[in-house]
């Protein structure tokens, strides 16, 4: 029994070892003897304001071209992310009401007005996005957040 026991010891001791050894591996994890030398800079921004910046920067780039952000290392961080698939929403969006304003009647009637209501999402998310918020936009934002991108 207690040979058992030593053997699920030396497994379990085996087995976190491995595990410490992927997470450093994968910078999960610091050695111990390796220091980090922050810049003073950063060490004095709150933990909010050191990435706020670039991201809200960047999400608003998304609403002028969203697809600079998808070419920068920001592709990866979930809030620009978000505000790319809102811009792409908005972008679907307009593509579908400048082909419905081409019907006559109806659609030289409701085109401009629903133009003008596409203006109006995309200020609100360029607010959303300056603000550092991640509400989606009235109307299309539960769509555009089904988005694959």
């Amino acid at each position: 029994m207690l040979e058992e026991n030593s053997q699920k010891q030396e497994e379990v001791k085996e087995q976190d070892e491995y595990k410490k050894q992927i997470a450093k591996e994968h910078g999960f994890e610091k050695e111990k003897n390796e220091q980090s030398s922050p810049d003073p800079e950063i060490a004095k921004a709150s933990p909010d304001q050191k990435d706020s910046s670039k991201n809200t920067t960047m999400a608003f780039v998304a609403y002028i071209f969203f697809v600079i952000p998808l070419l920068t290392d920001s592709k990866n961080d979930l809030f620009v992310k978000y505000h790319v698939k809102q811009s792409l929403g908005l972008l679907i969006a307009w593509i579908a009401i400048s082909i419905f304003s081409i019907v006559p009647i109806i659609g030289w009637v409701f085109g401009p007005i629903l133009a003008i209501a596409v203006l109006v999402l995309w200020v609100l998310g360029v607010l959303n996005a300056l603000q550092g918020e991640q509400k989606p936009l009235p109307l299309i934002g539960e769509y555009a957040e089904k988005l694959n991108i």
